[in-house]
């Protein structure tokens, strides 16, 4: 019997890296870091909510910017994988550089 030699298989049969990715992976990641994995696991920006806040900045960075707290230095930011799957993701950080996630909870905006 011939083999294939692992290159090859590798070619043809494709790397799934989505099957190894755990959304528990992004708590404590910097946010853009954190955005990248989600991203690259599959995730979708969730459709641009309305949003009325004080963070300009960030909803010009950050298209999927659910809303920033105006007396914490908190935000929330919306992905999607499919019509039941979504994430909402919690950071903390003043300068929108320096967010980090602080959490992350498995719900769709009603």
């Amino acid at each position: 019997m011939k083999t294939i030699p692992a290159f090859f298989a590798i070619i043809l049969f494709g790397c799934n890296s989505q099957t190894s990715f755990d959304v528990s992976e992004i708590k404590g990641l910097p946010y853009e870091k954190a955005r990248e994995k989600l991203l690259n696991a599959g995730w979708q920006l969730a459709p641009k909510p309305e949003y009325a806040g004080t963070r300009d900045d960030v909803i010009a960075k950050y298209p999927e910017t659910m809303g920033c707290a105006v007396d914490r230095p908190f935000c929330r930011f919306a992905f999607i994988k499919s019509k039941n799957e979504c994430l909402a993701v919690i950071t903390v950080g003043e300068d929108i550089n320096d967010f980090f996630v602080k959490s992350y909870l498995n719900e769709c905006e009603q």
